[in-house]
Parts: structure tokens; sequence; C-alpha cells
């Protein structure tokens, strides 16, 4: 029982690090463009 309960745990904080690798990809993302617009002034 309690090898089950790691086991899910590890699975659950796995999935919390991809999820937050997603997240700063996407506010890079977003900066870029956000530097980009202020740079060019459009």
């Amino acid at each position: 029982m309690e090898a089950a309960a790691i086991i899910i745990l590890v699975i659950i904080t796995g999935a919390c690090f991809v999820r937050l690798y997603f997240y700063k990809k996407e506010i890079k993302s977003l900066t870029s463009k956000i530097r980009f617009i202020y740079e060019e002034e459009t």
C-alpha cells in the first residue's frame, strides 16, 4: 500500500514539473513577443 502511494505521489510530482516547464516556456514566448512590440513601437 505504501509503494502505491509513493508511486502516485511521484507521478503527480512529475506532472507538476511538466506543467511548470510548459508555463515557463510560454512565459518566455510572451516576453519575447512583448519585447518585440515594445522595441518596434507598432
